[in-house]
């Protein structure tokens, strides 16, 4: 039986962070959706044309209207900074000088799993215990790949030479899937995750 897996299935609490941001960004898109479509239906039925009508009056600038198109967008945009801000730290907290505990290598095509502390090193499938707020540093050996379980927080960028970094604080016991989220070359489609 192949796990379930989804972006709303958050498993940690760095998924739930980011889970909770997109609700908020729905919710605000939705607003805007309602507003403009509510808008336009309301000025398509009032100001069409019937028989008999004369040319409507021409006016040029209309102040509180221009003010108020400027000044709301302008707010949820920073309700959405705002959002965001708040949710960025919640999810990937600066490193420091803290070491990982597990090291990603993605390679074309297969992942890498390396355990600095015991020295253990295993290929597509990685170990994590529950409850414990794990450092997971991202890399590549070739190309750039992209490390995503949905269930377990956001996706990140595997670049060659540079290092990324994900926080992960499993809830539960289980078994979580997830897949390279960048077009890597040829067997891209082989390159399934299994975290345990």
């Amino acid at each position: 039986q192949v796990p379930y897996t989804s972006v709303f299935h958050a498993e940690t609490p760095q998924a739930q962070a980011v889970a909770k941001l997109f609700y908020f960004d729905l919710v605000m898109a939705g607003f805007i959706l309602l507003t403009v479509v509510g808008l336009l239906t309301f000025i398509i039925i009032r100001f069409r044309h019937r028989p008999g009508d004369k040319m409507p009056y021409q006016r040029h600038g209309n102040y509180k209207l221009e003010t108020a198109w400027t000044v709301g967008p302008s707010l949820l945009l920073l309700a959405l900074l705002i959002a965001t801000g708040i949710t960025m730290p919640l999810v990937n907290p600066p490193v420091g000088n803290r070491k990982p505990d597990i090291i990603v290598v993605a390679h074309q095509w297969w992942w890498e799993y390396r355990y600095p502390k015991t020295g253990v090193v295993t290929a597509n499938e990685m170990h994590m215990p529950t409850g414990k707020q794990l450092l997971v540093e991202i890399d590549a050996a070739d190309v750039i790949h992209d490390f995503w379980v949905p269930d377990l927080g956001p996706k990140t960028d595997a670049n060659p030479g540079s290092s990324n970094y994900l926080w992960f604080t499993p809830k539960k016991p289980g078994t979580y899937i997830g897949t390279c989220a960048e077009y890597c070359g040829n067997d891209h489609a082989l390159m399934g995750i299994n975290v345990v």
